[in-house]
């Protein structure tokens, strides 16, 4: 049984202003907590959380400023490899 998403981070770029509220279950909260305080990689403690949600609380930047300043992000040149 999955667990609920009861806890909503919100975000805020500080490029843009723009909030994001990001869900997530108590363990994924405990989770990002953690890897707050140094404990491994962002993507193996929330790894259910999506790259681009993951990268907002990583780094602070939306996905559009992300966009404007460096080009498509990681996550989209990794799903678009297997298009042809």
């Amino acid at each position: 049984m999955s667990e609920r998403k009861n806890i909503e981070v919100v975000k805020t770029c500080p490029k843009c202003g723009g909030e994001k509220a990001i869900h997530m279950s108590e363990a994924e909260f405990q989770n990002l907590v953690n890897y707050y305080n140094g404990e491994g990689l962002i993507q193996d403690m929330i790894p259910d959380i999506p790259a681009p949600e993951r990268e907002l609380l990583r780094g602070g930047m939306c996905g559009e400023c992300w966009r404007r300043i460096f080009g498509p992000p990681p996550w989209e040149k990794a799903d678009d490899e297997g298009k042809e």
